[in-house]
């Protein structure tokens, strides 16, 4: 596809939007948030007044979720409230806009210098090795580097059952409280008191901070999944990786869950938690094997069409690991290698084939006449 150039034919008047929001606030924020801080930057440069009332009609939203808008927002250091009471007024200032020091996303920071350092290790291993077989000496092997999250799975506490009484107490905290309007607003919907003991338990059991809770809201919401037994479940799997920071819930989720669901879809298995195995496998094909997901995928999709029914984790990194050994490296490889095999295969076959044409056939007219004999003695017999 080629480049998209966008041109008006009007001269007419136009909100100038930050770059750096748009780059760096706004990937992460709730599209209802995005609208609301894109139409108070259009009020700032006509120099129009609202009230909050004006905002949600403006909006189509409630006057609640223009608050939560405002506070979150806020959270996020581009906006500030002042109260005037000598006026009765309220003053929203757009603070200026800071650029990111460092990149957040996994491929830098302490996952880029743990593979640096896996690879390191491998090398050095392998060099081991190799000198070790010459002079037939054993060598034990290097201790790698975690490429990652550790594999160790912490088990997670019960979840208790709140009655209705014990709920309205826990509300009493300010920070659960937030968080009901954060769920609430990325959700688009009230909570239910399911809803809302999940939410405790998260809190309050699996001890996440505030920040992680409501990234773990925000993920939830972007992607359309909303129900309790969804977010607690994700809750769970963030606590038995031992994520206990935004970031590291950041990294998970972009180096696991996207590629994870990928495959479960390839290989037509039913979402579920990535568990330790699986996770393993995963670490192996993009740390060790050094695959992009491109690759992955299409392992599956050769796991599926060889052997439908066999289709699992186990099976694509037999698969994996053979292109890898046959030197694999990219999707015309993999063609290249696919087309080699099946030429391979169909070589073997008309070699068997003729070898069968070849076999010298015995006589067996003999036998069969002998058979036909006593058959027939013993019809004559009865």
């Amino acid at each position: 596809m080629g480049y998209i150039k966008v041109k008006s034919e009007k001269k007419e008047k136009f909100t100038t939007i930050s770059n750096i929001f748009i780059d760096r606030y706004m990937p992460e924020a709730n599209g209802e948030f995005v609208k609301l801080y894109i139409y108070l930057i259009r009020l700032l440069q006509d120099n129009i007044g609202a009230t909050v009332s004006s905002i949600a009609d403006k909006m189509s939203c409630q006057e609640k979720d223009v608050c939560r808008g405002i506070k979150y927002w806020i959270s996020k250091g581009i906006l500030d409230l002042k109260y005037d009471k000598a006026e009765d007024t309220y003053s929203i200032t757009l603070l200026k806009l800071e650029e990111e020091e460092t990149e957040t996303s996994y491929e830098s920071d302490d996952y880029l210098m743990n593979i640096i350092a896996f690879q390191k290790n491998e090398k050095k291993t392998a060099a081991k090795k190799e000198s070790a077989e010459k002079e037939n000496i054993e060598v034990a092997p290097v201790a790698s580097v975690s490429p990652a999250i550790s594999p160790v799975v912490k088990k997670n506490p019960s979840k208790k059952r709140l009655t209705q009484n014990q709920l309205n107490l826990k509300l009493q905290d300010p920070e659960l409280m937030d968080l009901r309007d954060e769920a609430e607003a990325y959700f688009q919907r009230e909570l239910a008191q399911e809803d809302m003991n999940s939410l405790i338990y998260i809190h309050d059991e699996l001890h996440f901070s505030f920040d992680l809770c409501e990234y773990l809201l925000e993920y939830c919401g972007e992607i359309k999944k909303t129900d309790s037994k969804f977010y607690e479940k994700v809750a769970i799997n963030w606590y038995e990786n031992e994520i206990t920071t935004r970031a590291e819930a950041k990294e998970f989720t972009l180096r696991y869950f996207n590629l994870y669901g990928k495959i479960l879809e390839k290989l037509g298995i039913q979402w579920h938690s990535i568990n330790v195995k699986e996770k393993s496998f995963i670490n192996k094909w993009t740390t060790t094997l050094l695959f992009d997901n491109a690759i992955i995928l299409k392992a599956c999709e050769v796991a599926i069409v060889n052997s439908p029914s066999k289709a699992t984790f186990n099976y694509v990194d037999g698969i994996l690991t053979k292109w890898h050994a046959a030197g694999v490296k990219t999707l015309k490889d993999v063609d290249s290698y696919q087309s080699s095999t099946v030429s391979n295969v169909i070589n073997v076959d008309t070699t068997k084939k003729r070898n069968i044409n070849s076999f010298k056939q015995t006589d067996h007219s003999d036998d069969l006449k002998m058979i036909e004999d006593l058959y027939m003695d013993e019809v004559k017999e009865n």
